[in-house]
């Protein structure tokens, strides 16, 4: 989520007022992995910041702030301690949270909230005509503006049209200072018996009392209630 769509939740626009005073549209809110970087991973901590603050301004209930680190992998323990206290200082350090809507009234604000209805209009409309989303699906529709998008913005980074700093503009000679990453096997040699959590559960689901304990009986008590279903369609409900 981006500064130019903070607006999304304050706006008495043609959403705001389909739902009606009355109603209130909660939604959730997560920054984009995408804006991250491997050159420069620190600068990623001032990107999430701002994507965080244009979440509140929006109105966001629920907010996920990226590590700083997950340009590399799954975020450290630093990095995501990190993370909710950028929430935190955010939260009860900035006084944005004093008011309901801290932007209402900014006409850009506005501005940018009605242009991306509009651009939000288009696209459902596309899918409707298209047949609904699941043929949209079929036909690699939505694909094709996920693989467009990311393509004009390499493109741009490229030519410059873009800017990012650490990435094409600002940049650093020396290498990027090594990280304190997420190790796995840090965490294997220190839970019991020199294995994960999780890498001794995918064990337990290996042996087989587990192939043929509960899942079967599970299994064939599905079976029995969806008989019926099947008696009237010899082929499977599917029809295959």
């Amino acid at each position: 989520m981006q500064l130019d769509a903070c607006g999304a939740g304050s706006s008495q626009s043609g959403l705001a007022r389909a739902v009606r005073h009355r109603h209130r549209l909660r939604f959730f809110s997560g920054n984009s992995g995408t804006t991250l970087t491997a050159q420069q991973p620190l600068n990623n901590i001032i990107r999430s910041t701002v994507q965080c603050l244009g979440a509140v301004l929006g109105g966001a209930q629920s907010i996920h702030v990226m590590g700083y680190d997950e340009a590399f992998e799954i975020p450290s323990e630093e990095a995501v301690t990190l993370s909710l206290r950028t929430q935190q200082i955010i939260a009860l350090e900035t006084g944005v949270t004093r008011t309901v809507d801290p932007l209402a009234g900014s006409y850009y604000v506005e501005h940018l909230t009605d242009e991306i209805e509009a651009r939000a209009q288009d696209l459902l409309d596309e899918v409707a005509g298209a047949g609904g989303m699941v043929a949209a699906l079929a036909t690699g529709l939505p694909q094709r503006w996920i693989a467009d998008s990311a393509y004009q913005i390499e493109r741009d980074l490229a030519e410059g049209r873009r800017l990012k700093v650490g990435v094409n503009v600002h940049r650093d000679e020396q290498p990027t200072p090594q990280l304190n990453l997420f190790e796995m096997d840090r965490l294997r040699r220190a839970a019991p018996g020199g294995t994960a959590p999780r890498d001794r559960a995918t064990a337990r689901c290996r042996h087989p009392r587990c192939r043929d304990g509960p899942a079967p009986r599970r299994h064939r008590r599905w079976s029995q209630r969806h008989a019926g279903a099947h008696r009237r369609h010899p082929r499977g409900c599917d029809g295959r």
